[in-house]
């Protein structure tokens, strides 16, 4: 959800993917949502952005294999 002059409005859900585990808190800067996520061969952080009322993903970073 956004928050528009005071007034909530929702985005479209993104789908993250089957089997997935947050590593860590989400974190929101500059318009940017941080998703640490952990899959079964890798830890990834992926970054969303705000564009109208959808979610677009920013970047993926890989930054370990599998743990």
């Amino acid at each position: 959800m956004l928050d528009v002059d005071g007034k909530a409005q929702v985005l479209t859900p993104v789908k993250l993917g089957e089997r997935i585990i947050l590593d860590n808190a989400l974190t929101i800067d500059n318009n940017r949502i941080t998703v640490p996520l952990l899959t079964a061969t890798e830890v990834i952080d992926r970054a969303y952005v705000v564009d109208g009322t959808t979610l677009k993903e920013a970047r993926k970073t890989n930054y370990k294999n599998k743990r």
